[in-house]
């Protein structure tokens, strides 16, 4: 045999692979669009088609291309019978795995009918489960010492170590306890960018049109109309939820491709999963939607800048941030520029008869926490050129045995203002040393900039 044969076979043979890539890829999508049109039993049917194409293309690759893994584990969960809860994070409201949890529901794969989804209040659970000992930030700056509820359980950055600790909440429900299979996380960017490639959706019953703008006024817990015990919150996303079900359904070929590429780097970026099933939270890491604090070699210099909202208000919305790492003489300098551009006049108007705790300004009152490698040593840190004289300093641990140091503080940036943040550490001695960034779900930076000299 040539050389000349040789490669034509194999070039043949790689086209007849790829064209059973592509085939089996739109029967994936058939069947996706048919189960979000809620004919979930067709649609089940066709994915069971695909499925084992996806499952031998995840092993061929040996689990190493995210995009393969993701379409491996989306038939999964969708020919499974699992419950998730689903959590709606508000990154107005920025907490670390990504945002304020004030509202969730429940995704059960093995129903008939799974996209029948009810919205519910995630102070009604709150309220009746139990309370753990508060960590460091959170004990002063936001529970008044009153201990870690299930609103706040999202402390941790590590997305299965937050995700684990709020499913234990759940499971301790006073009067009905509740066991769900793994957790979905959706961060409010990700909805606005769904409704906004739709071109917004109209609420009848409410007589308005929903924008990827002011979709945030029914993600909020504390302004005006909702006060705790109120059910206009959960209505007002009901209502979003279900006008949202009914244009998805009816959406044509093209559009569904418009979806798909609108979301694809978005999704990667800001959804998160977590499984008690091992082959499943196995499945979710390959495709890199678990949220872990990554792991790091040892000649790279790691850093993870972890922001939380302690000022009960949704001030993220309009607060940008620039983010510049440098490295020169053993030495690590962060700096971290923050500007508010909410205004006095933009200030919450807070009904007498809420019972919300929610603060009357719109200042970015920020915990601030820097994680680093063990063997890094904080020297100084500044706000806006002034020393600072206290933080938290503690060791953490990922929930794949990952050891951090967690340096904590408070920020403050007020209303039109802009506050300038400068930490410097000290750094051990590294052969080619390597710099990593890692950037929180549900922040956006104008810039990050990082140089090795």
């Amino acid at each position: 045999m040539t050389l000349v044969t040789w490669l034509k076979k194999i070039l043949a043979g790689l086209g007849v692979i790829w064209l059973i890539l592509v085939i089996s890829v739109m029967i994936s999508l058939f069947g996706l669009r048919m189960y979000a049109q809620g004919d979930t039993v067709q649609g089940r049917r066709w994915l069971r088609v695909s499925s084992p194409v996806s499952l031998i293309f995840s092993r061929v690759t040996w689990r190493a291309v995210p995009l393969i893994e993701r379409w491996y584990l989306l038939h999964t969960l969708l020919l499974g019978s699992d419950r998730y809860l689903v959590l709606l994070q508000n990154t107005d409201e920025i907490r670390a795995t990504g945002g304020f949890i004030g509202s969730y529901t429940v995704l059960d794969f093995g129903s008939s009918e799974p996209l029948r989804l009810t919205i519910h209040d995630m102070y009604d659970p709150s309220g009746m489960s139990m309370t753990l000992p508060s960590p460091p930030g959170q004990r002063e700056y936001l529970s008044e010492g009153k201990g870690l509820k299930l609103v706040d359980a999202n402390w941790s950055p590590d997305f299965p170590t937050s995700a684990a600790q709020i499913l234990q909440y759940f499971e301790n429900i006073q009067g009905d306890p509740q066991r769900y299979d793994g957790i979905i996380a959706l961060t409010l960017p990700t909805i606005e960018q769904l409704v906004e490639t739709l071109g917004g959706l109209y609420l009848a019953d409410q007589q308005h049109t929903v924008t990827g703008e002011n979709l945030a006024v029914l993600m909020r817990e504390d302004r005006g109309e909702f006060f705790a015990g109120s059910q206009e919150k959960e209505q007002s996303l009901q209502s979003f939820y279900t006008a949202l079900k009914l244009r998805l359904a009816e959406l044509t070929w093209d559009e569904w491709r418009q979806i798909f590429r609108a979301l694809e780097s978005n999704l990667a970026l800001e959804l998160q999963l977590f499984a008690h099933n091992d082959q499943t939270q196995r499945s979710i890491e390959t495709a890199r939607l678990d949220g872990s604090i990554q792991s790091f070699q040892s000649n790279e210099i790691f850093i993870f800048p972890v922001e939380s909202n302690v000022g009960i208000n949704k001030a993220n919305r309009k607060v940008t941030r620039q983010l510049t790492a440098r490295v020169q003489d053993q030495q690590l300098g962060v700096t971290t520029i923050f500007y508010n551009a909410f205004t006095a006049n933009e200030r919450p108007i807070i009904p007498a008869e809420s019972s919300y705790a929610v603060a009357p300004h719109l200042s970015y009152v920020n915990y601030y926490r820097l994680l680093v490698r063990p063997d890094m040593a904080i020297e100084t840190i500044r706000v806006d050129d002034q020393p600072i004289a206290q933080w938290d300093e503690d060791s953490i641990m990922s929930s794949s045995g990952g050891q951090y140091k967690q340096i904590g503080f408070l920020v403050v940036v007020p209303e039109e203002s802009t506050v300038i943040v400068e930490a410097q550490f000290s750094l051990p001695e590294l052969r080619k040393p390597k710099l990593i960034i890692q950037r929180q779900v549900g922040l956006e930076y104008q810039s990050i900039t990082e140089s090795i000299e």
